[in-house]
């Protein structure tokens, strides 16, 4: 089932108040925001059923409301809760392109900008990272916060502890020993550059 993360259920009191800010501040980020991955609704036959999907919004783990999807000929069309607690309707337009060994690949076309794009980020309407105009948190974060995060985060992906001193874990079931040992030897370059600067 295609995973949800939080985000308020009054979508046009949440718009105004991001508007109404002025600076950035941490909850305005990229990776606060509702996003819509195209692989992964792909995946799921969103894409291709034709069949109306119900996308559940969870705040701090409770559902809070959902956004209707159905993907009609080539377009994706949404629905979404408003403040006065109808719905507001937005179609994507879905393009495909051919892959290089065969198929096609398909990509939603940012409503605002027209380009290509395989997420888009809700913030008033769904539209492209660029247009959003904000960042991940990661381009806030000095070199050392995020060498230590991606560890952390591949130490995650091997199903270990996030202790940068505590042993690695040995190939996690199902993972192909290639990219056991790709994410081992970035693990070891990033870790040891994050501790090497926290000795300076």
């Amino acid at each position: 089932m295609y995973e949800s993360i939080g985000l308020p259920n009054d979508f046009e009191e949440y718009a105004k108040n991001l508007s109404n800010a002025g600076a950035e501040p941490a909850e305005e980020r990229l990776n606060n925001l509702l996003r819509l991955d195209i692989s992964v609704l792909n995946k799921e036959g969103v894409l291709s059923n034709h069949v109306p999907v119900s996308m559940t919004i969870l705040q701090s783990g409770n559902p809070i409301g959902a956004i209707q999807l159905q993907a009609c000929h080539n377009f994706l069309c949404i629905q979404y809760p408003n403040a006065e607690q109808t719905n507001t309707s937005q179609q994507i337009v879905l393009e495909k392109t051919p892959c290089h060994y065969g198929g096609t690949r398909k990509w939603f076309l940012c409503p605002d900008c027209d380009k290509r794009v395989g997420i888009l980020y809700w913030q008033d309407h769904f539209k492209c990272r660029h247009c959003t105009k904000l960042h991940y948190v990661s381009q806030y974060q000095c070199e050392r916060t995020r060498l230590f995060a991606r560890a952390r985060k591949i130490r995650r992906s091997l199903d270990g502890s996030e202790n940068l001193l505590e042993p690695l874990p040995k190939s996690p079931k199902g993972m192909h020993i290639t990219t056991y040992l790709r994410l081992l030897e970035e693990y070891v370059v990033k870790s040891s550059k994050a501790l090497s600067m926290v000795k300076r």
